[in-house]
């Protein structure tokens, strides 16, 4: 009879019931409700344990998540410095390769490959990054203050917009 009824239906003919109790109700009927409230009670109670038990597991994981992902973009500043370094060494040696490849047979030339779009656009977030934070270190409130203060915003704006369209 009362395993029929809805959690909210249960809860209020046992609001019901504690408001009415008397000595015309059947003990039977009073059993049977309180056993039917406490069987439902216990299952909401595990399932409320188990859905805290997911939230912090998740929270957990978050973190978790959040660690390494900083500690991926750490690893990925250092692969991209090394890669700006090394592009660096290539401009260096532009001259050299030019002056061997005039004389150099043709399966003995060298090909300098330049383009690194992936490079420049990290580099140029990481630039982005830095202005950004000059930026916001800047205390306004004077002409020259807000104008320095605008420049750097600009400029930061202007890297990250070079580094999507090096992105692409």
């Amino acid at each position: 009879m009362f395993n029929k009824l809805s959690n909210k239906e249960l809860v209020s003919v046992t609001h019901d019931l504690a408001k009415t109790l008397g000595a015309d109700i059947p003990l039977l009927d009073i059993a049977k409700l309180l056993a039917e409230s406490a069987t439902r009670l216990d299952v909401a109670i595990a399932r409320g344990n188990e859905l805290q038990r997911k939230v912090e597991d998740t929270e957990t994981l978050m973190l978790a998540m959040r660690d390494d992902s900083r500690e991926s973009r750490s690893k990925l500043e250092l692969v991209v410095a090394e890669n700006a370094a090394l592009k660096g060494g290539i401009f260096k040696c532009t001259e050299a390769v030019e002056n061997w490849n005039s004389w150099a047979d043709a399966e003995d030339k060298i090909t300098l490959h330049t383009e690194t779009p992936a490079t420049d656009a990290m580099v140029n977030e990481i630039r982005a990054e830095g202005v950004e934070l000059f930026a916001s270190a800047i205390q306004g409130g004077c002409a020259v203050g807000d104008r320095v203060k605008d420049l750097a915003d600009e400029f930061a704006n202007q890297l990250l917009a070079d580094a999507a369209k090096d992105g692409e």
